[in-house]
């Protein structure tokens, strides 16, 4: 019935209470059947991550490919991250670092920054996005989390001072490209997930 689910709803909720409840039951098809439709249709970045880590939690392995934000990926399910927390610690550190500044100038943008960020983790996961971030040296930690404070500035707060939020996180000139690109693409993501939020 919940892998029924998957092929009749078009609700993000109850695709996601479905993927929620296959994590834990009993069947030799669930895998299979889980696989193949995660490898159909493009489905919503939130949902294809759901669903991947579903087929983690419930032990499955091998690669799988599937199209996500116009890119055809390839992607180990093994690798997955389980929860928020198993994501690699440069990424935790993004954002621990917008934690850290939001709590002196924004108190109420660490929920919103938490939040966020998961759901772009999701959205990205797997992507060159998401590969590219993980190569960058530690400077890039900064430029991430600019970039996501930004956003948040943006979208949740009304907007703030693009020159003053560079100045506290240390962008330099030598990072003002990467760190514009990184906004880039988290305005991209926001412009998507707030506007159509799930």
């Amino acid at each position: 019935r919940m892998l029924a689910v998957l092929h009749e709803q078009r609700s993000p909720e109850k695709l996601l209470l479905a993927l929620d409840q296959l994590s834990f039951l009993e069947h030799p098809d669930i895998d299979d059947r889980l696989k193949a439709w995660l490898g159909g249709e493009e489905l919503h970045p939130l949902i294809q991550f759901k669903a991947l880590q579903t087929l983690k939690k419930r032990g499955a392995s091998g690669s799988l490919t599937l199209s996500k934000n116009g890119e055809t990926l390839v992607l180990d399910i093994e690798d997955t991250p389980a929860d928020e927390d198993r994501f690699p610690s440069q990424i935790q550190e993004i954002i621990n670092r917008v934690q850290e500044i939001g709590e002196v100038t924004y108190p109420a943008l660490a929920y919103f920054a938490q939040q966020t960020w998961n759901e772009f983790l999701a959205y990205i996961y797997g992507t060159s996005s998401y590969r590219q971030m993980l190569r960058q040296d530690a400077a890039c930690v900064d430029v991430w989390a600019a970039a996501l404070h930004w956003t948040l500035l943006e979208r949740v707060f009304d907007g703030g001072d693009k020159e003053e939020l560079a100045d506290l996180y240390g962008i330099t000139s030598e990072l003002e490209f990467q760190w514009e690109q990184a906004c880039r693409t988290l305005q991209q993501f926001a412009a998507i997930v707030f506007t159509n939020k799930l």
